[in-house]
């Protein structure tokens, strides 16, 4: 089974060949920072591991010029889940990853070659040494598996993986089996992380707000024990890989973060989601240089030789929880990426235009709200009594 590539760039993407289409990628504004790295100490130190970080790429696509991962620098839903930064890994181009999800099959071919049997295709597979002490028993990280196969091909052979090992990987794909038998990261059917996990590590669209891809897992905790033999080593090898199945289009990406090892009185290997319960948001009363209702008008404030602003105020039904905010002129929400927010909204806004203000929140598992408020508005100057 074929599939045309469809880039975000439709036509141009085809004609301006390697160098116009990054060209284009770097004009296009995303919602967080995100520095491209295949660099295994600065990638480790983003997931949690402390200076000096051991580790190479066994195997990472070539990109001409086009790096799959990188450290976000900034928020997006649900990540960070420990400090200031966390690792994207991707099979495409990881600058895409906290774009607006304006195209359904937004990705780049990494022409990645098979590896690991006859349908993998732009794989990365990073090993880093992980420190272990004699009273540690448990190796455990926070991951999101985004994808771009959603819903298209749920259920076919494009089927993009991300599996997590120790100590050594094995994993091998043949036609639209993946054999991952030291994989430790897996979904309650036993099976690899995918767009086709079943149970509660299984894929929605929302969970993918704010990124550019088309669906994500909840975020989940895979652990795995750890043995006598790697507490006498004194470290222990672990394996992320990242994969297309199928062919090298249609991008997935795996969020990973806050990588712990410690001794637990349970380690039991799998990945565990940390919360299976969503939040909601709210719009609270408007304040008092705003009124806002759906549909309605926003009355702002103005003065002299600057523009109005709008203020506007919302909550989420969990404590704890961030937000992911997004304000354009009525018709371009879509285009618009979502940026995290703090209540009450405020921004200029143009007098005499028609606004949507979209906003959802995320609670502190990383769980966003599945239905985000939206709320049009007009901005008009304060009549004078």
């Amino acid at each position: 089974m074929g599939r045309t590539k469809r880039s975000r760039f439709g036509v141009a993407a085809a004609t301006l060949g390697i160098a116009g289409l990054m060209a284009l990628i770097s004009a296009v504004p995303a919602g967080a920072a995100i520095t491209s790295t295949r660099s295994p100490s600065e990638l480790g130190a983003a997931l949690g591991l402390a200076s000096p970080v051991t580790g190479d790429f066994t195997t990472i696509p070539s990109g001409a010029g086009i790096e799959p991962h990188g450290v976000s620098l900034s928020a997006l839903p649900g990540f960070p889940r420990g400090g200031a930064t966390f690792p994207i890994f991707t099979t495409g181009d990881v600058q895409l990853a906290d774009d607006a999800n304006v195209n359904e099959s937004s990705g780049v071919d990494l022409f990645g070659p098979n590896v690991r049997g006859d349908t993998d295709f732009d794989v990365s597979v990073l090993r880093l040494q992980v420190p272990v002490t004699p009273n540690d028993n448990c190796l455990s990280f926070e991951f999101r598996f985004l994808s771009e196969e959603f819903p298209e091909f749920v259920g076919t052979s494009f089927n993009d993986s991300f599996i997590a090992e120790l100590r050594n990987s094995n994993w091998t794909t043949s036609g639209s089996t993946i054999t991952a038998p030291n994989n430790f990261a897996f979904d309650e059917a036993g099976s690899e992380i995918s767009i086709n996990s079943v149970g509660e590590t299984a894929v929605a669209p929302y969970r993918a707000i704010a990124t550019t891809y088309d669906s994500a897992t909840r975020i989940a905790r895979a652990s795995a024990p750890l043995t006598p033999a790697d507490q006498a080593a004194g470290h222990v090898d672990l394996f992320l890989t990242i994969f297309d199945q199928g062919d090298g289009i249609y991008d997935s990406a795996a969020f990973v973060d806050n990588l712990v090892v410690d001794n637990r009185s349970s380690c039991a290997p799998g990945a565990h989601v940390l919360d299976p319960t969503d939040p909601q948001t709210s719009a609270g009363e408007p304040k008092v240089k705003s009124a806002l209702s759906s549909g309605g008008e926003a009355v702002v404030s103005k003065k002299k030789k600057k523009k109005p602003k709008v203020t506007i105020p919302f909550a989420s039904s969990e404590d704890n929880s961030t937000f992911f905010c997004r304000l354009a002129i009525l018709g371009n929400s879509e285009a618009t990426p979502y940026q995290q927010c703090v209540s009450p909204f405020k921004s200029k806004v143009k007098k005499g235009k028609t606004y949507q203000f979209d906003v959802v929140a995320i609670d502190g598992a990383g769980n966003p709200d599945p239905d985000p408020v939206s709320v049009t508005f007009k901005a008009k100057k304060k009549k004078k009594k």
